[in-house]
Order: C-alpha cells, then sequence, then structure tokens
C-alpha cells in the first residue's frame, strides 16, 4: 500500500473537470472543475491495482474520488479502453467517480482514454502513478444514457480540452434552425 501527496511542477496542471447530463446521479447537470489551487490531490494504491485519486475540498462533502484500473495483471497504459465497469476485474478495466457528498454509484459503464502516464518505480516501493492524463465518459442509470464526461490531469502538460456540444444541444440547434427557415419562408 501507497499513499502519495502530490505537488506540481510549475509547468504541470493538476485538475478535474467534468460536464454531465440533467438526471445524473453523480454528476447532477453540472459542470465542475477542480484544480489543485483549492484542492488536494492525493493518491491511494494497493499494489497499483486499481489507482485511487482523492480531491480534497475545504471540506470532505467536496471530495470526489476517481479510481481507474486496467484488466486485472495489467499495467495502466497510454490508450483506450472500453467497456470498463465501476471496479476493474480480471478481464475488463475499470472506472468510477464518485463525490463524498453522496453522488456515487456502482451502476456504471465507461470509457476512457490514457493520454498520458508515468510512474514511480524506485526500488523500495511499489509502482506509484506520478502524472496522468486520462479523458473518460462515464454512464449511468438503468440504460446507461446519462453521461458525465470528463477529464483528470495529475501533474501533466497535457492541456484540458474544451469539452463538445451535447448532442441535445446540437439537435435543438438544427431544430430551431430549420424551424426559423420555415418561418421565413411562409
Amino acid at each position: 500500500m501507497a499513499t502519495t501527496t502530490f505537488t506540481n511542477p510549475a509547468s504541470a496542471t493538476t485538475i478535474l473537470s467534468f460536464t454531465s447530463d440533467v438526471g445524473s446521479y453523480v454528476g447532477k447537470g453540472e459542470n465542475l472543475s477542480f484544480d489543485s489551487e483549492e484542492y488536494t490531490v492525493f493518491s491511494y494504491s494497493s499494489n497499483n491495482w486499481p489507482s485511487q485519486f482523492f480531491i480534497m475540498g475545504p471540506s470532505f462533502a467536496d471530495g470526489w474520488q476517481l479510481t481507474i484500473g486496467a484488466p486485472l495483471g495489467q499495467a495502466l497504459a497510454v490508450g483506450h479502453y472500453s467497456d470498463a465497469e465501476w471496479f476493474a476485474t480480471q478481464a475488463l478495466p475499470g472506472l468510477q467517480l464518485l463525490g463524498y457528498n453522496g453522488r456515487g454509484t456502482s451502476n456504471v459503464r465507461s470509457n476512457f482514454d490514457v493520454l498520458e502516464v508515468a510512474y514511480d518505480t524506485s526500488p523500495w516501493t511499489m509502482p506509484t502513478i506520478t502524472r496522468l492524463a486520462v479523458n473518460f465518459s462515464q454512464f449511468e442509470g438503468p440504460d446507461y444514457k446519462l453521461g458525465l464526461y470528463g477529464q483528470f490531469r495529475l501533474n501533466s502538460n497535457v492541456p484540458i480540452s474544451t469539452p463538445e456540444p451535447s448532442t441535445f444541444i446540437l439537435l435543438f440547434a438544427g431544430i430551431s434552425g430549420l424551424a426559423l427557415l420555415r418561418l421565413r419562408r411562409k
């Protein structure tokens, strides 16, 4: 077991950012961002599988936990992981974001992309993630249709990207545009 508290090099960023669909139990339809200027980030890992990152705010209720892991026996590496469950299993990767204010569920499916990962491989400790950039989508609910779309950076220079407009917004804009065209023709 290893517990690590992180400090940022001047050029690196540590941040958790997400947007969520209205109705999402975890995201509550909010767009939130937590950086290391307001929040403390630390990691706990047991044999480095899965890795857990705790993003702690001014009070316990402000805290968030991101658990991420490759399938059992594999180290988390740069690449795409699909069909992730709330906890990594022998065959499947795992990813779960939950809030300490009761915003969590084990009924999730996720996909995530590891853009960067680095480990501390000191001979006297278990390998611990020291740098990580991951983008993820977590779906919940009975049909896994409610989404939370996030990005996590730990001591990383990989920038946070601007989220794409949701499908609902694009659909609404398209319908509105068609309605305006019809009104102009009359």
